[in-house]
């Protein structure tokens, strides 16, 4: 048995490998690094944080912990954070070779769909069919209905624009401190 792999609503972010790290701009365009990224320059979860725990966010602060001691990638592994917080829950259910016939009762789950595959007919038709019936019962578009139906324990409501959520924490913090990092800005 494998262990089962955990999905997102929306792209995480990917660090690479040991040998072959990726860039922060890597990790930069997952709107989970902009979550945190915000929850940062939150005036309240700040003052928790330098209370190791203590204060209005102290629930908060025991899932998501001090966003100000690591930097994201850090934060984003640390026991599993990212994965806990923002992953949907493991599946109750996963694709699998049935090694044996199943019972009637069951049967009656209106979230399965059992197939029967003929092995004698072209592989090209099988998939064909495959995509008919399931396109039958799963109404959505690659992405969007598993945003739209998303059971992780933070999401998101609607469709996060990763452009402006960048743009506007840069406009803030060059209002605050006249530096960002993110973006360059050029006047003319």
């Amino acid at each position: 048995m494998h262990m089962a792999k955990r999905h997102f609503a929306y792209q995480h972010p990917t660090f690479g490998t040991k040998n072959k790290p990726n860039t922060p701009s890597y990790w930069q365009r997952s709107v989970y690094y902009w979550w945190f990224e915000y929850l940062k320059r939150n005036e309240g979860y700040r003052d928790t944080c330098k209370m190791h725990g203590v204060g209005n966010y102290a629930e908060l602060y025991t899932l998501f912990g001090d966003v100000h001691a690591n930097d994201f990638k850090a934060w984003w592994t640390e026991s599993g954070r990212g994965v806990k917080l923002f992953a949907e829950p493991v599946a109750s259910y996963e694709l699998i070779e049935l090694q044996q016939p199943i019972s009637v009762s069951s049967v009656v789950n209106p979230d399965l769909v059992y197939l029967q595959v003929p092995l004698n007919l072209p592989k090209r038709y099988l998939k064909k069919r495959f995509d008919e019936i399931i396109s039958k019962y799963h109404e959505g578009k690659r992405g969007h209905t598993y945003a739209r139906k998303s059971m992780a324990m933070y999401s998101f409501i609607g469709q996060p624009n990763i452009p402006a959520l960048r743009l506007t924490l840069c406009m803030t913090i060059v209002e605050h401190t006249q530096n960002c990092r993110f973006i360059k800005l050029a006047w003319r």
